[in-house]
């Protein structure tokens, strides 16, 4: 038996055809509008800030809400003991009016007899005027007349020395150490390091030991 297609089965045919096209037309639109959707919300995740609530804080380590007035602003934690397994750790505030700015002419000095007029066998070879033993990145000698022992001292070096700024302590005196002149402890032998050192113009922040 021939099978005979009518204009009838035609006409089903092209609607079948017709309905599977709008389908996959729809689809794909829908497709096209979902991708673009998530596009701009991918962009928008990139690009839009991300908001943390982080508690401020100064230089100190101190909450912003816990600042004291500009009059007593608070410092560094600051090593006070001798450089050993003991460290004693201490927090100051500083009145303002406890501190001095200045510039003073920086030498150098370590532990030879040149330096120091004592040879390793001494009892008291490496031991400070202020009865500590030196120790280098916190040791300095100066004239007790202009800043009393006990002081701390913020250098700040000039050029190719700008690794030694920081806080040092008056914790030494030397017989060539007068008026305007800190003796910066380099170590226990530093011949060399200290020829090249010379002297040199450095600017001071000097808190007195009565203010912290």
């Amino acid at each position: 038996m021939k099978f005979k297609v009518t204009s009838s089965h035609l006409i089903a045919i092209i609607v079948v055809q017709v309905f599977v096209i709008g389908i996959l037309f729809l689809i794909l639109i829908s497709s096209k509008h979902k991708a673009k959707a998530d596009s701009k919300n991918f962009t928008y995740d990139m690009v839009k800030p991300k908001y943390e609530v982080l508690m401020d804080y100064d230089n100190a380590g101190l909450p912003y809400s816990d600042i004291v007035p500009l009059t007593e602003y608070p410092f560094f934690k600051y090593l006070t003991s001798s450089y050993g397994n003991g460290q004693d750790i201490k927090e100051y505030k500083l009145p303002i009016k406890g501190m001095a700015h200045d510039e003073f002419i920086a030498t150098a000095y370590d532990l030879s007899f040149e330096s120091c007029g004592k040879y390793p066998s001494h009892p008291e070879y490496g031991i400070t005027f202020s009865g500590k033993r030196a120790a280098r990145g916190r040791t300095v000698a100066v004239d007790p007349n202009v800043i009393p022992l006990g002081s701390k001292i913020h250098m700040t070096f000039p050029g190719e020395y700008k690794y030694l700024n920081g806080w040092y302590v008056a914790e030494d005196t030397g017989r060539l150490v007068k008026g305007k002149i800190i003796d910066v402890y380099l170590g226990e032998s530093a011949f060399f390091e200290m020829e090249r050192f010379g002297s040199m113009k450095v600017k001071v922040k000097i808190i007195y030991p009565e203010y912290y």
